[in-house]
């Protein structure tokens, strides 16, 4: 942890979210702190369909990153880009996407029950 000079102290509780983001900050974490959170989310925001057929798989600079399995879905999330984002916020409760980006991939089907087998 660094000394912090020169910095305007709070003299009242602090909340631990508030700590553990500053924390994050400070050791790079915080895109994929986002991350995990939006893939926590990422069927309310966009609907059990499209949830099934995609997967945010990378965030770099505010720039989400979305595998999915076939063009139309692609599409669909290009197409829907600012209702998606506006939905991810609303359930998020901050701004920290821009925009997205959708690369077609083929699912690798598994005789587990992986529900990530995009990674």
């Amino acid at each position: 942890m660094k000394f912090r000079y020169k910095e305007k102290r709070y003299n009242r509780i602090i909340a631990c979210s508030q700590i553990l983001q500053d924390v994050a900050s400070e050791i790079g974490l915080t895109e994929d702190m986002i991350l995990e959170h939006v893939r926590s989310i990422w069927q309310k925001a966009v609907g059990d369909i499209i949830a099934t057929h995609s997967y945010p798989y990378r965030m770099v600079n505010r720039v989400l990153y979305v595998v999915v399995d076939h063009p139309i879905y692609a599409n669909e999330i290009s197409l829907s880009q600012s209702l998606i984002i506006k939905r991810l916020s609303e359930f998020s409760g901050s701004t920290a996407i821009d925009s997205l980006k959708c690369t077609v991939k083929k699912k690798s089907y598994r005789k587990t029950n992986d529900v990530h087998s995009y990674r």
